[in-house]
């Protein structure tokens, strides 16, 4: 572990890089998300076909890759692994302005995917390793908090950017793209690698299936817990700026700053909490205090979705929905915490890949789709966007709750 003032400000330079990473990734990500109509309209796409574009798509690669990308991370140099990801997604964003056909599109976003995948494992276990344990849930509360960042930004300037733009999407994906370059530059440049020993001399991976035989009743539970507070997470986010539009016809430069501004805030604030949270409690002695709190914001969030899109207001609907982004944030930063503090130093990197594979392909994967099919299929009506956003999110918290109370019982503690 680290130690003294250079080691110190060196930590919270790669954070400030990883977190400036995660950013990027997720304005490239759902940017998607504004664009519905004009995708639509120019490819000739239903509802659940462009789901599976800003979902599936983009969440499958994403998350398959992450285990054998994860296993390099464990295994060599990081930095260049992040530095590679960053540039391939930044480059296949750009391309997806440039597809002529869904199928082409398609395979553009699995290029976004792969990119990505590189990066959080790499980024989790790389901050664990430069931050002492009764710390590492704010500074992973701070890189968690590019989520929300990267949603705000891509919904604040996204939406403005729409409408400038006259709906030329392809342009738009062109813009957010290119930044992505530079920052991959900067990243080989600056960002340190903290693996003990040096990072150059290839070091044999530890065994992942013993851990896993160990303890896979807690795994299993983590996993399907969050998976189920991103699914609810994710359809709201997919669909709420479309929902705005159709329920209250709301432009998509008012929907963008509404939104972008409650994910900015609240998610930031919530991830923070969360982080912060964690380590209080772990710090009273509660080993199991990340799951303690993810498991209090769970709770609170299970009667959200009864509210959100079912009042009849659109300014109703966004009081809910600072809620929503604030205890999913609470909880989402405690996820990552538990499972580091209940993991081996040299399996971080690839239990984080299973847990990133399990809760994207979930949450991120079929959340925007869940909501699409019961749109499409179980009600058949556009019009009900949020009845079925309603139905898809009460469903995964009440889910989630017994799951994660379930988890905290099951969580080793020998590594916290």
């Amino acid at each position: 572990m680290p130690d003294g003032v250079g080691a110190r400000a060196g930590a919270a330079g790669a954070v400030a890089l990883l977190t400036a990473a995660y950013v990027l990734s997720y304005v490239d990500r759902t940017i998607v998300g504004l664009l519905v109509g004009p995708i639509k309209a120019d490819l000739v796409l239903t509802d659940t076909q462009f789901s599976l574009l800003g979902g599936l798509a983009f969440a499958l690669f994403y998350s398959i890759l992450g285990i054998p990308l994860a296993w390099v991370a464990d295994r060599g140099d990081r930095r260049r692994l992040i530095t590679v990801g960053i540039a391939l997604w930044s480059v296949m964003t750009i391309l997806c302005g440039l597809v002529p056909s869904f199928g082409w599109f398609f395979v553009a976003r699995v290029g976004v995917g792969i990119g990505e995948a590189a990066l959080s494992p790499s980024a989790y276990s790389l901050i664990a390793e430069l931050y002492p344990a009764e710390r590492v849930g704010r500074a992973l509360a701070i890189y968690g908090s590019g989520v929300y960042l990267g949603i705000g930004l891509s919904f604040l300037a996204g939406g403005a950017l729409v409408d400038a733009l006259g709906g030329d999407w392809r342009t738009m994906f062109a813009i957010v793209g290119a930044p992505g370059l530079l920052l991959a530059a900067l990243v080989a440049w600056r960002l340190p690698e903290a693996r003990r020993g040096p990072a150059a001399v290839p070091q044999a991976p530890a065994p992942l299936a013993p851990h896993l035989k160990r303890d896979w009743r807690f795994l299993a539970l983590h996993f399907a817990g969050f998976s189920m507070l991103t699914l609810a997470f994710n359809g709201y986010l997919a669909w709420l700026a479309e929902f705005l539009l159709r329920a209250f016809r709301w432009a998509k430069t008012d929907s963008g700053l509404a939104i972008g501004g409650i994910v900015l805030v609240a998610g930031i604030a919530g991830m923070l909490a969360g982080g912060a949270a964690s380590d209080r409690l772990r710090a009273r002695g509660d080993a199991r205090g990340a799951l303690t709190a993810a498991l209090g914001g769970a709770v609170l969030l299970v009667p959200v979705p009864l509210i959100l899109t079912t009042t009849g207001s659109a300014a109703l609907s966004l009081a809910a929905f600072a809620p929503l982004v604030f205890l999913s944030a609470f909880c989402f930063g405690p996820a990552v915490v538990s499972l580091q503090l209940a993991t081996p130093p040299p399996l971080r990197a690839r239990v984080s890949a299973i847990y990133l594979l399990v809760v994207n392909l979930t949450g991120i994967g079929f959340g925007g789709t869940a909501v699409a099919l019961v749109s499409d299929r179980l009600l058949a009506d556009e019009g009900r966007l949020g009845q079925a956003m309603a139905v898809v999110g009460a469903t995964a918290l009440l889910l989630a709750v017994p799951l994660l109370a379930a988890a905290r019982r099951l969580m080793p503690k020998e590594n916290a």
